[in-house]
């Protein structure tokens, strides 16, 4: 029993042993074939003609693929990628490759997309809206919580985005985009270039979206190294490519119930102001600018608010008021501006110094048309504060400068008329056509409302005008002892002298002497 009991133990064991060849002989080899056959419809062209149908359909763009290799069971890499428009037909990214991984995050499974050495379109001046919307539809139109997409990253890569009133073209940028669970995406990206200026330090950009059919950007900003001004591309917002002048600073692009708007914060130095002011009203003005921006904000070509401090140099007068100006007129305006809150047209705050020099009292004179004065002015600005669209207070001194002679002509019809004004007498039938002056000026002080003229001077200072009369110098008119009532000068210096009528100058002259002490 025992003898027979052991050659069926080992018939039965033989079995097996056979059995278990047959499955290393057939199975195996099946097995191998099976992973090489389908490795290699992994990397026909048939999987990837697959691969760019399921793309295009999902992004409904044209989407081409060089080659698709697996590199594991849940990542693969995407080489000579190109993602076009259709109609019209246009290349909007390229990318030598794309890996897409997965990825566990907070326990969370997902996926990570790498994109190396490309470019991306983000929009052309010459687009439609509909083919705008289309070209974002397609990138950020999805929802990328969805997708399982959690991360993308980029190396080397270029970002363009042309607009009517700016051109952005950012060159070897790299940087990640994160998704958080509700989908929205931050990115945070630095770049060496700045339309196509190599920049001594990096462009930080970062910005912040919900993508989906409804994407919304709710802020982009730009952190910018001192630039020249030429690298901003603002050729179509100011119509002409400045020469001059750099910018360091942020720039932030965003939008709210109003529409999109930019905000700007930073340094300004050096600007041409003729070359920036060729599109505004009266322009274009010459002059040299140095701004501290603490903040600005621009809708569409319209500055809306403005925060900071700064200087503005070399301001024609006549420029700025067309009613004073003259042949070979040589008047310049400086003003330094200590500080400055300007929102839709008020004057939140102003804190400012200036100078004028060579202002010609003829021109200034014949506003009143009451008569000429010769000779040039000069007016030093020591303080200016305008606090809630008001004026508070001012100091300001005005001296003449006379001609070369030395002496300066008033019309005796103006000097009879201040004379009148100022002391009460009627001067006109006692002084010759044209009176010699020596000296002119008036040092002005308001506080609120009240207005005090004091004079520059002659005893104590106090003399105003000092005429050349029959071989001796006379001080004619002296500083009043009374304040005067002044009107609103805000409102009054928002209009150009070459609006304002010689009635109101001399009706609010005429008031000056009957205003309550």
């Amino acid at each position: 029993m025992s003898a027979r009991r052991s050659v069926i133990l080992r018939e039965t064991r033989s079995k097996w042993s056979i059995t278990a060849l047959v499955a290393v002989v057939i199975i195996v080899p099946m097995s191998l074939l099976a992973s090489l056959l389908y490795a290699r419809h992994l990397h026909s062209d048939e999987y990837r003609r697959g691969v760019e149908v399921l793309l295009s359909k999902r992004l409904g763009l044209s989407v081409t693929l060089g080659r698709v290799r697996p590199l594991t069971l849940h990542s693969k890499s995407l080489t000579d990628v190109r993602v076009a428009m259709v109609d019209p037909d246009l290349d909007i990214f390229k990318c030598s490759e794309a890996i897409w991984r997965g990825s566990t995050r907070n326990g969370r499974r997902g996926y990570v997309l790498d994109l190396e050495e490309g470019w991306l379109l983000l929009g052309m001046a010459g687009w439609t809206r509909a083919e705008y919307l289309r070209m974002l539809a397609g990138g950020f139109g999805h929802d990328f919580s969805a997708l399982g997409i959690e991360e993308v990253r980029l190396k080397n890569f270029g970002l363009r985005f042309e607009h009517p009133l700016v051109e952005v073209l950012i060159g070897d940028a790299s940087g990640t985009i994160i998704f958080d669970e509700s989908g929205t995406g931050q990115a945070s990206m630095t770049c060496t270039s700045l339309n196509d200026y190599v920049v001594d330090r990096p462009v930080v950009i970062s910005a912040r979206f919900t993508p989906g059919e409804r994407l919304v950007f709710h802020d982009v900003s730009l952190r910018v190294p001192r630039i020249p001004l030429s690298a901003m591309a603002m050729n179509a917002w100011l119509g002409q490519t400045p020469s001059r002048g750099e910018f360091e600073g942020t720039i932030q692009y965003g939008q709210d119930a109003a529409g999109a708007k930019v905000g700007i914060a930073g340094l300004l130095h050096d600007v041409d102001l003729t070359e920036v002011t060729s599109g505004v009203s009266g322009g274009p003005y010459h002059g040299t600018v140095d701004l501290d921006v603490e903040a600005a904000e621009v809708l569409g070509r319209r500055l809306v608010a403005l925060t900071g401090r700064g200087r503005i140099g070399g301001l024609h007068i006549g420029e700025l008021f067309p009613r004073l100006a003259r042949p070979g007129d040589a008047s310049r305006f400086d003003l330094d501006v200590d500080q400055v809150r300007w929102k839709q047209g008020r004057w939140a705050y102003l804190s400012a110094r200036g100078r004028c020099a060579q202002l010609s009292l003829e021109a200034l004179s014949s506003i009143l048309q009451s008569g000429t004065i010769t000779g040039d002015l000069s007016i030093d600005i020591r303080s200016l504060l305008i606090a809630d669209d008001k004026l508070e207070s001012m100091d300001v001194v005005l001296e003449s400068v006379a001609p070369k002679d030395g002496l300066g002509t008033i019309d005796r019809t103006l000097l009879a008329y201040a004379a009148e004004a100022w002391l009460g007498v009627d001067l006109s039938m006692a002084l010759p056509k044209q009176v010699n002056y020596r000296r002119l000026g008036a040092h002005l002080v308001v506080e609120g409302d009240q207005l005090r003229v004091m004079g520059t001077h002659g005893p104590e200072g106090k003399t105003i005008l000092t005429i050349s009369l029959f071989g001796r110098d006379w001080g004619v008119i002296k500083q009043p002892e009374q304040a005067f009532v002044v009107p609103d000068l805000v409102a009054l210096l928002r209009r150009q002298a070459g609006d304002v009528e010689s009635g109101d100058v001399r009706g609010w002259w005429d008031n000056l002497r009957r205003a309550p002490e």
